[in-house]
């Protein structure tokens, strides 16, 4: 087996392309030696000393996370009340070691439906820009999700970063684990929220663990939309119902770390959860 290190996106490109499915992309690496045994490979490509791939830039409450950017390296975003979310996902991702070394786009290419910050990056609308032999593409990450591990790259294709757009609002995610660090999500809720003059008038919810891949909950979220948040007894009833419907839009199934039943009741429970935060957040600043 080879090891690359290009120095370039475009000779990582081409380097991808003379093996088709055959290399293997080294940014973190907490992922790529199960890969490696899993699925085995001709070439690694270390891009980690690509010039641009980490860099991480806020701008005008858009966000551009580079490919080599790590979980820990996102910290800074923990004072933007919409891209929290995606820092609460990167805090729970394993081990502070495993975060000072795992990247975001990584955890996007691994394509887990239990992966902590793909339901936060799907409520935020973000896309993955990605560069091959053809040229560069952007792919909403709605569209990037094929399955369980298999995404909508082609084999000679590199993502470069990923993009969030601005919006107003506020978002949240938590998870439901058997252990509070170094497991993975058994269920993983993620909503966006913004509110004008005490009503929401826009939502997304991101689920994950509950399908072969991490979701939008669209009914979900439009039980959201209308809803008068200064009336608490009017919120609280439709958050009841928010969480009955994302249980009705998810496709969980049974495995070692519960069973369908099981992750269709915490849906149920962490939708209203995750909404209250988020709308909590709704009445903060944002942190320069």
């Amino acid at each position: 087996m080879k090891f690359v290190r290009p120095a370039s996106v475009e000779e990582a490109v081409q380097v991808l392309a003379s093996a088709p499915g055959r290399a293997r992309v080294l940014a973190g690496g907490t992922d790529l030696v199960t890969l490696l045994a899993d699925r085995g490979a001709d070439v690694v490509v270390d891009v980690k000393r690509i010039p641009g791939l980490g860099d991480l830039v806020a701008d005008h409450g858009g966000v551009t996370i580079g490919a080599t950017v790590t979980m820990r390296d996102l910290e800074p975003l923990a004072g933007h009340r919409r891209l929290a979310a995606v820092v609460d996902g990167a805090r729970v991702v394993g081990a502070p070691q495993t975060r000072r070394r795992a990247t975001a786009v990584g955890n996007v290419c691994r394509a887990s439906p239990a992966g902590d910050t793909l339901p936060a990056l799907l409520t935020l609308s973000a896309t993955a820009t990605v560069v091959g032999t053809g040229g560069m593409r952007a792919i909403g990450l709605s569209e990037f999700f094929r399955s369980p591990g298999v995404t909508a790259l082609a084999d000679s294709e590199l993502v470069t970063s990923l993009n969030i757009p601005a919006a107003g609002g506020a978002a949240a995610y938590q998870r439901l684990t058997y252990r509070t660090s170094l497991d993975l999500a058994v269920v993983g809720v993620a909503v966006a929220v913004e509110v004008a003059d005490g009503i929401i008038v826009d939502a997304r919810v991101g689920l994950g663990g509950v399908g072969p891949t991490p979701l939008l909950a669209h009914q979900t979220a439009d039980v959201l939309v209308g809803t008068d948040t200064e009336d608490p007894d009017a919120l609280a009833d439709v958050l009841v119902e928010a969480g009955r419907v994302a249980a009705h839009e998810c496709t969980p199934r049974d495995d070692v770390r519960g069973t369908a039943a099981y992750r269709t009741r915490a849906v149920s429970v962490l939708v209203g959860r995750v909404a209250r935060t988020a709308l909590a957040r709704t009445d903060t600043h944002d942190v320069a």
